[in-house]
């Protein structure tokens, strides 16, 4: 099974860091984000039969949209010889759209991206795949085998896999990413796209409350103390941290989107 390559979770006072929440409150940076796998292993039934005739039926399209909204994220880690798309900070929850009209042929889970979507479509005449990845369960609002147009929202964006805060990570593959395409560099690919225009799908109460459930979500500007207190810990941030010291490596770090027990 092919996994992501190695973890970011630095921290300076000196130069930029991946996203942090301090007991003091201050957050420090921008996010940044795991690697990307080449191969993931992906859940046998996610993937219909016959994909590729999927591929072939689907019209060609007018134009292409990037996967998320301008203002609303920011490019957290390029693409490179060793990550293979762009990831895109952002809040989770924030809408991904479709950047092609297309069928999708994975969605799911995969090994490294936690839940991810893989959208088959055809550019210019020429078969392209597009990925997005790194979304919660309750964050995939599209099934295998449906038909999907550009600039409709498709997932929310979540933390999961092999991340350490919150993004989008997105892929383009020229032919097919589960049939030996090329990856490309998203965003040449993106240059000069348009934006997408698709109405914002609010998540359902039952949806946000799912991790919530398991424990507290920690929030841009959260502080352990900040949590204990509004949560009525006993112990304070000393009981918070005690109890999640395999998920909090500093009592003075916390990272928006993770999820901690208080009890």
């Amino acid at each position: 099974m092919t996994r992501y390559r190695g973890r970011h979770r630095k921290a300076t006072t000196t130069g930029r860091t991946v996203a942090k929440v301090t007991v003091t409150g201050l957050v420090v940076g921008a996010p940044l984000t795991a690697f990307a796998a080449p191969a993931p292993s992906v859940s046998p039934t996610a993937l219909p039969a016959g994909n590729a005739s999927l591929v072939a039926a689907v019209t060609p399209l007018g134009g292409v949209v990037a996967p998320m909204r301008s203002g609303t994220f920011q490019v957290s880690r390029p693409f490179g010889s060793v990550h293979q798309g762009q990831d895109m900070a952002a809040p989770v929850g924030t809408d991904i759209y479709a950047a092609t009209d297309g069928v999708v042929v994975a969605s799911g889970p995969a090994s490294g991206f936690g839940q991810w979507i893989v959208l088959d479509g055809v550019v210019g005449g020429q078969p392209v795949s597009t990925v997005y990845g790194h979304m919660f369960p309750e964050g995939v609002l599209v099934r295998t085998g449906a038909r999907v147009s550009a600039g409709q929202v498709i997932a929310k964006v979540g933390n999961a896999g092999d991340s350490t805060s919150p993004h989008l990570h997105f892929e383009v593959w020229a032919g097919s990413r589960l049939q030996g395409g090329r990856v490309l560099d998203p965003a040449a690919w993106l240059a000069g796209r348009g934006e997408p225009s698709g109405a914002a799908i609010q998540s359902t109460p039952a949806a946000q409350s799912t991790r919530e459930a398991a424990g507290y979500v920690v929030k841009s500007g959260d502080t352990l103390a900040k949590i204990a207190t509004a949560q009525g810990v006993t112990g304070g941030y000393q009981a918070i941290f005690a109890l999640n010291q395999a998920v909090i490596e500093n009592v003075n770090l916390i990272y928006p989107g993770e999820t901690l027990r208080l009890r």
